[in-house]
């Protein structure tokens, strides 16, 4: 190994290294939770050199478009105790929909037994001044269990007993609720389109869980309900709050990588769980589980617990590899670049390595033509090999790596960074800290999501939970008629996207996309 410089090791002593999950990432960050991080947003140059001087090989930089500053958001500044408490219903109580309820400051007692750290994050959020007055799943088990989380709130870093949420059997007799102001959809993917254009006709403010719809005439639908309606609809999608792909905008903007022509996007897993075996509750059965309301777009299907479970694994309940994956990678590549929708799309790929009763692919290889931007976009896909790539920009001048951190690479054949002396393969530049990627208590598959920026981000300095950001923006966009970053169009933007490619695969065949008449084309 090459010698590291004088100043470049005293950089290293002076870098805290921030781990995910374990006990040694909880006890640095409980001493830092709540306080600026100070040196955290300087970069770690631990991997670059510079003939001994690092005050002129960030200079250099410098004076190459590389900043170093913070990324900081706009804030709500109007005071959330001073505005009406808001009335949400959360619909949806599997995977995600506790999740929600605690970015609301709601007390996951199961979760937090797991893992009691997850109570001093949650101290570092504000109190947003809301009431979950309504929930929903058609496992009865669940939704009692939503009931229970509902029962208890942080306020003022205590917990405090609250009055439970009611349950409701189905959505509707939620909606036919008038106390009901906002509506969380964190269900199975096939009924996410009719909820949210459900709430939108009467009022009610939405929050999807990505993806927004199955199909192309979903998103048409629900792009229109939302746009003659008053509501504000926001898409599930929180690595839209991360520092990293704020800080990949502005680089792209300043013209670091030059211009891009080809961008590359991954999963790579290897468990069971990773590919949406997630098992079954053995107390579920036909008396607490309502099989008849869960299928009554679908058809006759007979009662199977692993379709109901186990939906990822089934084109008819959820969207395979393409909507459950590939989502987050293009909202990420959209968010930075505003590639929008493409011209065409081709697939390939087959079900090869699980060889239980699914019909999505296992491994699954899509690209998308962007002709009028003179770019590809592809998305590979592997269920049995982990390999975490994050998304790749290849640009004229560098590359650029974006998930939790922002990598920028030269093109040493390109002269504007040809002179730029460095250790070979290293990044030129690393934002904005150095994540040891260990989880000893969420495991693998919590680490592949904080890899890709969708865990934890770094706001005002302070470690803060990005699905809580991104939450708070939808409720201050309701009560004060700011924005949201992931809006109706970038989600009937992504929604055609990746259903082009499920089509594509589907099908055999090309899909080309009609801008005008918004309908697909079989080739």
């Amino acid at each position: 190994m090459e010698k590291q410089s004088q100043s470049e090791e005293t950089y290293q002593e002076a870098t805290p290294k921030v781990t995910v999950g374990n006990t040694k990432r909880r006890n640095l960050i409980k001493g830092l939770i709540g306080l600026p991080f100070l040196g955290l947003f300087f970069q770690h140059f631990g991997q670059v050199q510079d003939s001994g001087n690092s005050d002129n090989y960030l200079e250099a930089l410098k004076k190459l478009g590389l900043d170093f500053d913070e990324v900081e958001k706009e804030k709500q500044l109007k005071p959330i105790g001073d505005a009406k408490t808001l009335r949400i219903g959360v619909v949806g109580l599997g995977w995600r929909g506790p999740d929600l309820m605690r970015s609301l400051g709601y007390i996951d007692d199961e979760l937090i037994a797991e893992d009691p750290y997850t109570l001093e994050e949650m101290k570092v959020q504000e109190d947003l001044n809301v009431e979950i007055v309504g929930v929903c799943d058609l496992y009865s088990l669940r939704a009692e269990r939503g009931a229970k989380i509902g029962s208890k709130k942080l306020i003022g870093g205590k917990i405090v007993k609250v009055t439970p949420p009611i349950i409701y059997p189905t959505y509707r007799d939620m909606l036919n609720n008038d106390r009901i102001d906002a509506i969380m959809i964190a269900t199975a993917d096939l009924w996410h389109a009719e909820i949210a254009i459900e709430a939108s006709k009467r009022g009610v403010h939405v929050y999807c869980e990505k993806p927004m719809t199955r199909t192309i005439e979903e998103a048409v639908a629900l792009r229109k309900a939302i746009q003659q309606s008053k509501v504000v609809f926001q898409l599930g999608h929180q690595n839209r709050q991360q520092a990293s792909y704020i800080k990949a905008k502005q680089l792209l903007d300043q013209g670091v990588i030059g211009t891009v022509s080809a961008i590359e996007t991954y999963t790579d897993r290897n468990s069971d769980f990773g590919a949406w075996i997630r098992g079954i509750d053995p107390k579920a059965n036909a008396s607490n589980v309502n099989w008849k309301e869960y299928i009554r777009n679908t058809g006759k299907v007979p009662f199977d617990l692993d379709k109901f479970f186990n939906w990822q694994k089934y084109f008819d309940f959820g969207t395979g590899p393409g909507g459950n994956q590939f989502t987050h990678a293009f909202d990420g590549v959209n968010q930075v670049l505003g590639v929008g929708i493409p011209k065409s799309a081709v697939a390939l790929g087959g079900n090869y390595y699980f060889k239980d009763p699914r019909d999505i692919p296992d491994s699954y290889n899509v690209i998308y033509n962007y002709p009028d931007k003179g770019l590809t976009l592809t998305y590979d896909c592997t269920l049995k090999s982990r390999f975490d790539r994050g998304i790749h920009l290849l640009g004229t001048k560098a590359q650029m790596e974006i998930g939790a951190e922002v990598h920028v690479f030269p093109d040493l054949y390109n002269e504007a960074y040809m002179n730029l002396q460095r250790k070979e393969g290293a990044p030129i530049y690393t934002f904005p800290f150095e994540v040891e990627k260990v989880d000893g208590i969420s495991g693998a598959t919590a680490n592949y999501y904080k890899s890709r920026g969708l865990g934890t981000t770094l706001d005002g300095g302070v470690i803060v939970d990005s699905t809580y950001l991104h939450v708070k923006e939808w409720i201050d966009a309701i009560r004060y008629g700011t924005k949201v970053s992931c809006d109706i169009q970038a989600g009937f933007e992504e929604s055609v996207t990746f259903i082009m490619g499920n089509l594509a695969y589907q099908n055999g065949k090309r899909v080309d996309w009609d801008e005008t008449e918004e309908k697909v084309i079989m080739i």
